[in-house]
């Protein structure tokens, strides 16, 4: 079964919903782990750490089978959309569930930047709050400030106090009667002063003439050349897969490209990069992404799926799709996948499912 991680509408930028479809039980008192693919890394109280974390949810709800885990940014500003996870649900007392999470069209908060942030977010100085983890005790809330006290007007000197400024005014129209009258002597004395004569140029000699350059023959036209091809992005080869994959997705990779590169990294060390560059051409309509994507959450297909968890209904839903456009061996994978619901019907929760919604 999956589980996704969804923004919360209710409280705006930085929150999320955890839905997990399918829970069985009503317990309050729930705890969960957020552990990363690309490294093995589990979240906790505001960075990814090696050793399992388990944490507690702002709230618990449920609606209808799924268990719904609000959570704040301390989870939300920490998922990436490009890379995979998988989330181990507590409940009081028993094994923990893991299931693989689903990362939506999330709002990050306004100090975390990014993609995802809503123009409408209120910006903050407060630094973002970290993930609580289960054996912390919770905050208690700082005190209100004292008020402070309102500020006293100034009190204004009597206006009989002011000092007079006629004196000022009289001594500046003196200065400036001055002035103009200096100008107007001496642009008089300008106009009758003789003019001064002007120095007459030496006659300046005559350059030697200059003999007329010879022009070379004009060289043969060069044979138009063939249209460069726009090259592919190609990141450092040196990258993890996956790491390599995210920076393709980001340049904008072609869907024809990510399907031939995908087939290079279908290793247990490359399948989760694999995955990315699949799920990325199969939403774009190529078929053979389509196929390819469903073999990864096919239980009945042994091919390296890193770790992406089995989904017998995604898998026939993406077969179905590839199937319809005409993609060879679409068919055959879908008998396959339904002679394993026919076997497994009766312990494989999920197979029952698959064969009561088969169309």
């Amino acid at each position: 079964m999956q589980a996704r991680l969804l923004p919360d509408p209710a409280r705006g930028a930085g929150y999320g919903v955890i839905d997990v479809q399918g829970f069985e039980g009503r317990d309050a008192d729930i705890l969960f782990s957020l552990r990363r693919a690309s490294d093995g890394k589990y979240l906790g109280s505001g960075d990814w750490v090696e050793a399992e974390q388990r944490l507690a949810p702002d709230m618990v709800q449920y609606l209808g089978d799924s268990l719904l885990l609000l959570v704040g940014p301390g989870v939300v500003d920490m998922a990436d959309a490009l890379n995979t996870f998988a989330v181990t649900v507590y409940p009081p007392g028993g094994e923990g569930r893991r299931y693989g999470l689903e990362v939506g069209d999330l709002v990050y908060s306004s100090l975390a930047g990014g993609q995802g942030m809503a123009a409408s977010a209120p910006l903050s100085m407060s630094p973002l709050p970290e993930m609580r983890l289960a054996s912390e005790p919770e905050a208690q809330p700082a005190p209100d400030p004292e008020p402070e006290p309102e500020p006293q007007l100034p009190v204004l000197r009597d206006p009989v106090e002011r000092t007079s400024t006629a004196p000022l005014l009289l001594l500046l129209l003196l200065v400036i009667a001055c002035a103009a009258g200096g100008a107007y002597w001496w642009q008089r004395g300008q106009a009758d002063a003789p003019p001064t004569a002007a120095a007459t140029p030496a006659p300046q000699a005559e350059p030697a003439p200059t003999p007329a350059p010879q022009l070379a023959p004009d060289p043969a036209p060069a044979p138009p050349s063939a249209p460069q091809a726009t090259p592919a992005p190609a990141p450092a080869t040196d990258l993890p897969p996956l790491q390599r994959a995210r920076e393709l997705l980001r340049a904008g990779i072609a869907p024809e490209q990510a399907v031939e590169l995908a087939k290079n990294m279908q290793t247990p060390e490359g399948a989760d990069g694999a995955f990315l560059l699949l799920e990325d051409a199969a939403q774009k309509g190529n078929p053979e992404a389509m196929l390819g994507l469903a073999r990864f959450y096919d239980p009945a297909d042994d091919a390296p799926r890193g770790s992406i968890l089995p989904d017998p209904a995604q898998a026939r839903d993406w077969y179905n799709k590839a199937r319809d456009r005409g993609q060879a061996g679409a068919e055959d994978r879908l008998k396959a996948l339904r002679a394993w619901a026919e076997g497994a019907k009766d312990t494989h929760p999920q197979a029952k499912s698959l064969l009561d919604g088969w169309k």
